[in-house]
Order: structure tokens, then sequence, then C-alpha cells
């Protein structure tokens, strides 16, 4: 699959990503095996069935689902922001995470990912850090990068924030894991680090714009 989804498969996979049912594992099983959201949603109730794991209600379900104009605005949304879309059968899509048991299906990313990032670490810890853990931080994170490290960590106030701020005054590559949309930076302080962090890393999110 290429690097760029366009808007018509891009609002494909948020339409099957709406179907009653369908979780993120069976949308890795029914991409595998079509290819495209596009595939699935025009494939018939045999086919879709075939693959053992979509009984005949779901099938159904699958074939009374088309695209809406809902999901083509989405899709047009994130091209409108210049939002990388990873999907989990792109090439560049992060090598090390589909190691794990549910890796998601998308990843909206704002800068890049390369692969030069697959040494990587994650440094996380708590918000309400104290002056030492802040200075032990930026130590440890400013050797991990000058060793060739990229370092992730969440964005969140006190460690995180400390672990990106140190890596890019370290020179190193960062990138940061939201749990909001990739337009809803929480804190809401670290707006601009995450602007300088798409610039010499990433910013990615599993989830949809505006999302809180």
């Amino acid at each position: 699959m290429t690097v760029d989804l366009t808007i018509e498969e891009l609002s494909a996979l948020h339409a099957l990503a709406d179907v009653p049912g369908i979780g993120a594992q069976r949308m890795r099983t029914l991409l595998k095996k079509f290819t495209s959201a596009q595939a699935v949603l025009s494939a018939t109730k045999a086919e879709l069935m075939d693959l053992g794991a979509i009984g005949e209600e779901l099938a159904s379900t699958i074939q009374r689902s088309p695209v809406t104009a809902e999901h083509t605005e989405k899709a047009r949304r994130v091209k409108a922001k210049d939002i990388t879309v990873l999907h989990f059968l792109n090439y560049n899509y992060p090598v090390r995470l589909k190691e794990i048991p549910d890796p998601p299906v998308l990843l909206y990313l704002a800068g890049e990912v390369t692969e030069d990032d697959e040494q990587a670490i994650a440094v996380v810890g708590t918000r309400a850090s104290s002056g030492y853990g802040h200075r032990i931080t930026g130590e440890l994170t400013g050797e991990l990068v000058r060793n060739g490290f990229t370092i992730v960590s969440g964005l969140a106030r006190g460690i995180d924030t400390q672990a990106h701020q140190s890596a890019l005054e370290a020179g190193g590559r960062t990138i940061a894991v939201l749990g909001s949309g990739i337009d809803n930076i929480y804190p809401h302080e670290n707006t601009g680090l995450a602007r300088e962090i798409a610039q010499r890393g990433g910013v990615c999110t599993e989830y949809f714009l505006g999302t809180p």
C-alpha cells in the first residue's frame, strides 16, 4: 500500500471503522485479506464470510455501510492539515509497533518517522517531578541521544516534557505519542514544543482530529 492514502481510501477506512462489530483486530484481518478498505466495502457477502472471522450478520452489516459525506469530510480535514496517515500495511509504519498484540490500524503523524527511529527508547515519568528528577532526566536523555537513540515520550507535563526538551537540546530526534487528536495538544502550554518536535521527529496519535 502506498504511503499517501487517497481521500477515497481514507474515507473508506473511516467508514469501515464505524461499522458496529468491527474493532482493530477485525479491521487488520480484513485489510490484510483485501489490501484496501474500499475493496472490503465492495466485497460480496461470500468473500467476507470466507475469512472465517466474519459471520453472516456482520458481513451483511458491512455491505450496508457506505462511505458517507461525513466520512469524506473527515478525510478532507486530515488532508487539509498536511497530516501523514500511516496505515499498518504501509512500509513506513513503525516496524517495532507492529510487534505488539494490538497495533493501531492508523496513525496520524505530524513530522516523520524514519529508519533512524528504529533505535528508540521511551522516557516517561511523573507529571509532578522534582528538580532532581528533571536534572537526571536531562542527563540520561542527553546521553541516550548522543549514543544514537530517538527519545519517545508522551508530551505530558513534568518528566515527559523534560525528556523531549533535552533530546532537542542535545541535537537528537524525539517522538511524542499523544492520547488526544493531533490538533488538540495537551497540555496546551506544550503546543510550541509539539511544533518543534514535528520539525525534528514526529508527533503521532491513533486518535482522530479533535479528540480530547
